[in-house]
């Protein structure tokens, strides 16, 4: 009986931690931190649905602290405010992926981020090849 009721709440007990998952905010990549400049994009386009990126040779940079990041576009703060960085999973393969959430708004569309070879990508759960946005920046 004692074996019965150990099993049941050890089962309990995982069921209850896989589905109250969490995100757990994650220490800042160095490697973020710093001056970005945005060079592009990749994108399945249409004019119906433009990429929502700025024009080339907007100045457009991203700059990020430990916690904050600014957005200027021709050296004006268009933007300004907090980051977490998160682990999370893309939808359509379930791969670990790192997340930045913007200002706490969890409930805002999911941005990834990776750094390979000196750029900096962002994108969605969407591939590109489905209608999904990357959008490119190197270090400054």
């Amino acid at each position: 009986m004692n074996k019965t009721i150990s099993y049941l709440f050890l089962l309990f007990t995982a069921i209850l931690m896989f589905a109250c998952e969490k995100q757990v905010e994650l220490p800042v990549n160095s490697a973020l931190v710093g001056k970005w400049a945005y060079t592009g994009n990749s994108c399945n386009c249409t004019a119906e649905s433009p990429a929502p990126v700025p024009a080339s040779g907007s100045n457009t940079v991203l700059y990020f602290t430990p916690k904050s990041y600014y957005n200027y576009v021709n050296h004006e703060v268009t933007q300004a405010g907090t980051y977490a960085v998160v682990t999370d999973t893309l939808s359509y393969n379930h791969q670990p992926v790192t997340r930045i959430i913007y200002d706490g708004n969890t409930n805002a569309p999911k941005i990834f981020y990776k750094i390979v070879n000196g750029t900096l990508t962002f994108y969605t759960e969407t591939p590109v090849a489905s209608g999904g946005t990357e959008l490119y920046y190197v270090q400054q």
